[in-house]
């Protein structure tokens, strides 16, 4: 990681921090000498992953998972479920917060069985953050929520006729058109390319589970290529560095710094303008 990078996400901490800010550059840079030591000894960590199969005890939850049709939009064919090592999971993410992961912990079971890991870790229902609207006049919007999972899913186009109040509107409504905003399905997915095992979602479940002193878990393993970037990662640099940055990186304090945030929320400005022209209709006579 670039020091401009670890710059940047300096930027939300506290006054304190701020203030100390030749500190935690400096501590940065010994956590960058002793990767670059622990890369050399380490060389091939992320490689050849094993990868278990899930005990035949698990198959009619899985049956129940693949069932759903948000299970069905979200992975193709080229997806497995598996039994994943935690420690050398290749990481694209460079913060974990902890007060999240803290109150994760206190949610789970303390010596959790394989059935409660599948449930903590394959969950197809999430309890959402909540979100609040801003209007900033009659063509644009902000949502807010407090999760950085909130995200822009796609647009939506409906037949409206005869379902919108008309007290509420002038005219007569017959296509709505509109955003749809909300959260990623909160399963632990992890992308196998190239030899590498590269963990595209979950990992404040994973980084709660491994302090609890779990080091295996049920995941959706996808098996197929990647995009250009993962997380904070060139695709490029998580494949092809001899030694990137794991999982267990996130518990070694010689690799770690601690920093306290500001509170924030992550919003999602939406616009919408509507232009009227003519066009040769061609169905005509």
């Amino acid at each position: 990681m670039e020091e401009s990078i670890f710059l940047e996400h300096l930027k939300w901490c506290s006054q304190k921090d701020n203030d100390n800010l030749e500190s935690l550059v400096a501590r940065w840079r010994s956590a960058r000498e002793k990767l670059t030591s622990i890369s050399r000894n380490e060389k091939g960590a992320a490689d050849g992953l094993t990868l278990r199969p899930l005990p035949e005890s698990l198959d009619a939850k899985i049956r129940e998972v693949t069932s759903q049709p948000a299970f069905k939009n979200e992975f193709a064919e080229d997806s497995e479920f598996k039994l994943v090592g935690i420690d050398n999971l290749v990481v694209p993410q460079l913060a974990v917060y902890l007060d999240y992961a803290e109150q994760l912990v206190s949610k789970y079971p303390k010596n959790p069985s394989l059935e409660q890991l599948f449930s903590i870790c394959i969950a197809l229902q999430r309890v959402h953050s909540d979100v609040s609207e801003v209007k900033l006049n009659n063509s644009n919007r902000i949502f807010y929520a407090p999760s950085k999972d909130f995200r822009f899913i796609r647009l939506i186009s409906e037949n409206v006729e005869n379902r919108v109040s008309p007290e509420l509107i002038k005219g007569i409504p017959v296509i709505g058109f509109g955003a749809l905003l909300g959260f990623g399905l909160p399963v632990v997915n992890v992308l196998s390319t190239g030899g590498r095992m590269i963990l595209k979602n979950g990992l404040h479940r994973l980084f709660a589970l491994k302090s609890m002193g779990v080091s295996e878990v049920p995941a959706i393993v996808v098996f197929q290529n990647a995009s250009e970037k993962i997380g904070d990662f060139n695709l490029e640099y998580l494949l092809d560095s001899p030694r990137p940055p794991l999982l267990k990186d996130f518990f070694n304090p010689a690799l770690t710094i601690e920093v306290s945030l500001i509170p924030r929320k992550k919003g999602i400005r939406l616009s919408l303008t509507a232009e009227t022209f003519y066009t040769q209709d061609s169905t005509a006579d």
